[in-house]
């Protein structure tokens, strides 16, 4: 019987700014200090695994309203439907 596992991962972005400024110090702090920059180009470098944790079907309900507060009202089969099954491969 198969169990659920919650599998986490960090996924990674190179993000791009552009900004004028007198020097590379001066551009580095500027993006530092805006609080909203304006990316102008972004590409995924990447998702790397971070943890693997098996868990109950009660932890899963409870970390799926904890992560989407708001689908807490929808019923435990539908939450239930967003667990992946393993490929034929695996």
């Amino acid at each position: 019987m198969s169990k659920i596992y919650i599998v986490e991962t960090v996924s990674m972005f190179r993000m791009a700014y552009a900004i004028k400024a007198d020097s590379h110090e001066e551009a580095q702090t500027t993006f530092l200090k805006t609080e909203e920059p304006r990316e102008f180009g972004q590409d995924h470098v990447g998702e790397t695994v971070f943890t693997v944790q098996e868990v109950t079907e009660q932890e899963y309900i409870e970390q799926f309203d904890c992560f989407n507060e708001y689908l807490v009202d929808i019923d435990q089969s539908r939450k239930l439907s967003y667990i992946m099954e393993k490929n034929s491969e695996g």
